[in-house]
């Protein structure tokens, strides 16, 4: 595994508050430093990845959650001695030890490097700066979702929809419905792919504070590989009612 340091670099540059209300801990006011919130005086994130393979000056990570393009500080190597120390000398916050971050949620958002269906690249030598990108990875297999808390449902309509997107083949050069469908770096092929990654994301509740409590009976959309899904929640349940194609057009 290495230390991925690498740059909020979307953010929209919204200002930085001294204190948050981060989703997972149901809104309450929590000071800046003690989360994990990406609005930073510093916009700088941390990731720990497995590494895959070296090849020259091309770095193959897996398992991470990255925009495509992510601008990357740093590599660093983990080392076990130092970033694991023994538990009994190891301090954390009282809400990182409470049952919404403990071991059971942690190992149902555990992910398998080896069921990833994309990998990380990043390039050393670029001309462009050190860069993160997303490529598809070859020979990947579908691995059953453990999606955790809230339970999503697809409407009949939704789910022949992303069948139908996830399994459009482009024949043509020029656009056109089937030229659209090639938006689908990862899941193209796959809709049990798709439908896993929706799922997931959904569950977890991405909403902030405001949308829950301003926005409740609004719909909510979710954009995944190209795919804009729209989606409901009704109580506990988030229904997915419809998924079309992302509109890039300025």
């Amino acid at each position: 595994h290495v230390w991925l340091l690498w740059v909020f670099d979307q953010n929209g540059g919204k200002a930085v508050k001294a204190k948050v209300r981060p989703p997972r801990l149901g809104g309450t006011p929590t000071g800046l430093f003690a989360c994990r919130t990406p609005h930073r005086p510093n916009p700088i994130g941390l990731s720990l990845v497995p590494l895959l393979r070296v090849d020259r000056d091309t770095l193959h990570l897996g398992g991470g959650d990255l925009v495509d393009g992510t601008p990357v500080l740093d590599v660093k190597p983990y080392i076990p001695y130092a970033d694991a120390p023994p538990t009994a000398s190891v301090r954390a916050a009282g809400w990182a030890m409470s049952a919404a971050a403990g071991d059971e949620e942690k190992d149902a958002l555990q992910v398998d490097p080896d069921a990833c269906t994309h990998v990380l690249v990043v390039m050393l030598a670029s001309s462009q700066g050190v860069r993160l990108h997303l490529l598809p990875r070859q020979g990947s297999q579908h691995a059953a979702s453990r999606a955790s808390g809230r339970r999503v449902t697809f409407t009949a309509e939704a789910r022949a929809e992303l069948t139908r997107l996830c399994s459009v083949h482009d024949t043509h050069s020029n656009g056109g419905a089937c030229g659209d469908a090639r938006r689908l770096r990862f899941f193209g092929e796959n809709p049990e792919e798709a439908t896993a990654a929706l799922t997931q994301a959904l569950a977890a509740d991405p909403r902030s504070i405001y949308r829950k409590e301003r926005c409740a009976g609004h719909e909510y959309h979710i954009c995944v590989d190209g795919l804009d899904a729209s989606c409901s929640w009704r109580g506990d349940e988030v229904v997915v009612l419809s998924v079309r194609l992302m509109d890039t057009r300025s």
